[in-house]
């Protein structure tokens, strides 16, 4: 399944992020219908996300299938009590993707290994992840939708809030990764 093809966000026609809670549930129970359904409302996302870490576009398009496919193995482990289905999944993308830039830097396919900006790489990218799961749930949704390129009214006709409340989470999220100590230098 490629999803490269949808290069951009597409935001859900439906009820936004409480339809990807619900589908995941059903997905955890083997159902293929729902996860179709999960991947037509999350697969730009996804693959926004992921483009704007692995930059080559059959690589990108490769980690994104594999992050969906992770979702449809793993979908038994998401917990709504912990944040949104779209959160689950956009961290989830966001985690192989970093692996596969991680991967292609150490091994020199990037050409940062031999330049020494590997470890400075590694640094920047662990000092994002722990900024990001530091933040509530809400917060780091908006700002992992912001790094898919999506506008406020995007966001909020995914998630289903209100525009104002979106832009005052990315505000709040950007700035509890910005006041992080191992921030300061990035």
């Amino acid at each position: 399944m490629a999803v490269g093809h949808k290069l951009g966000f597409r935001p859900a026609s439906g009820p936004g992020a409480t339809a990807v809670d619900g589908l995941l549930a059903k997905v955890a129970r083997g159902d293929a219908g729902a996860f179709a359904s999960v991947c037509d409302l999350v697969s730009g996302a996804v693959y926004g996300l992921v483009r704007r870490i692995v930059w080559d576009q059959r690589r990108a398009d490769q980690v994104a299938t594999e992050a969906l496919v992770e979702v449809w193995r793993s979908a038994s482990q998401f917990r709504p009590a912990e944040g949104s289905g779209l959160s689950w999944v956009l961290t989830m993308a966001r985690r192989r993707a970093l692996s596969q830039a991680g991967a292609a830097a150490v091994g020199g396919t990037a050409g940062l290994a031999r330049a020494g900006a590997a470890p400075e790489l590694a640094a920047a990218s662990l000092a994002a992840h722990r900024g990001l799961a530091s933040l509530p749930g809400p917060q780091r949704e908006a700002v992992l939708l912001a790094c898919c390129g999506c506008t406020w009214l995007e966001m909020a006709d995914l998630t289903g809030v209100p525009a104002a409340t979106v832009a005052e989470r990315l505000r709040d999220g950007l700035r509890g990764l910005s006041s992080r100590p191992e921030m300061e230098d990035r």
